[in-house]
């Protein structure tokens, strides 16, 4: 095991990081993910200026998603930052320190041993490669169908807004990356998205994988309908509570990362390869519970766009 933490870490620094020797690095872990911080501290060794690492125990985070003041200015002195932790960690507070301190960041929240080892050790260049090639076929796209085996059959059109490609790579400095990574993601067109949604990966609402999956029904980009499910009258409570705005679609990813599986934890579901990715809540106030915005991750999607396909069975058509 710790072998494969050890390459994961190296491929982590070398192609994700662009640790260079000139450069200090700073690991911050906790108990949980001990072993991971423990394999990219060695893997750093004769590759960097400088090799911190720093355990946070639960007294340092109090419950909270953000890091103390100290921590944060320990981070404002190094170059690169790794931060594998066994929970999450506040994107808002380190995408910031990021940016003002123009260190490069990675996040891996709520990591566990067996998805480090498995999904960092990856070919980041061909996934670059593919996210760019998926972001170039959608943002010339009038129509994308999406389908699987588990229900799920939808449509939606694309817009002029952007498409986001995310391939793990962080070589500028202020850089900020959630890992793993390998993805794009964009914002379908304000109330196209028509079908059927059957979310069988994780499901922010009981932060867990529904079973058996969840079917939504989609109209004009809002959720119309459940399907008979454990959690339909928790749900139905939600929508009642939030109204249009909680069942309206805001966001959809669609994972290229072949070394990722639907496990169940977003981090790795999101980015799956054939994974997609919705979020719903569209100008939802924010929620320290972080249940808001809804997530949920329909898995082994065969992707169409203008009625040619693009993804199919963990391939890519040409």
């Amino acid at each position: 095991m710790f072998d494969g933490l050890l390459q994961s870490s190296e491929i982590t620094l070398t192609d994700c990081c662009s640790l260079r020797r000139n450069e200090k690095l700073l690991i911050i872990c906790d108990p949980p993910s001990m072993e991971i911080g423990t394999a990219i501290y060695m893997a750093a060794q004769n590759r960097c200026q400088e090799t911190v690492l720093v355990m946070l125990t639960p007294e340092n985070r109090q419950g909270r998603a953000e890091f103390p003041e100290s921590v944060i200015e320990l981070i404002r002195r190094f170059d690169v930052v790794v931060i594998p932790l066994s929970t999450r960690a506040s994107h808002v507070q380190t995408r910031q320190v990021a940016t003002e301190s123009r260190v490069r960041i990675a996040s891996f929240p709520e990591i566990t041993t067996e998805i480090f080892s498995r999904t960092m050790n990856a070919d980041w260049r061909k996934i670059g490669v593919n996210t760019r090639k998926v972001a170039g076929r959608l943002s010339t796209a009038k129509s994308v169908r999406v389908v699987n085996g588990y229900g799920t059959d939808f449509t939606f059109q694309t817009d002029d807004s952007a498409i986001l490609t995310d391939d793990g790579r962080l070589s500028l400095e202020g850089g900020f990356n959630v890992l793993p990574a390998g993805q794009v993601c964009l914002t379908p067109k304000e109330g196209t998205l028509e079908g059927v949604v059957a979310i069988d990966g994780y499901f922010s609402f009981d932060r867990r994988r529904p079973q058996p999956p969840l079917i939504l029904e989609i109209q004009q980009g809002i959720i119309c309908s459940i399907g008979n499910h454990p959690l339909t009258s928790e749900l139905e409570k939600y929508f009642s509570k939030y109204k249009e705005t909680a069942r309206t679609v805001c966001s959809l990813g669609l994972g290229l990362l072949d070394s990722a599986k639907v496990s169940g934890n977003l981090s790795e579901d999101k980015v799956a390869f054939g994974a997609i990715h919705l979020t719903f809540g569209k100008e939802l106030p924010h929620i320290t519970s972080g249940i808001l915005p809804m997530e949920g991750i329909s898995s082994g999607c065969t992707v169409s766009v203008d009625g040619k396909l693009l993804l199919h069975d963990g391939t890519f058509v040409q």
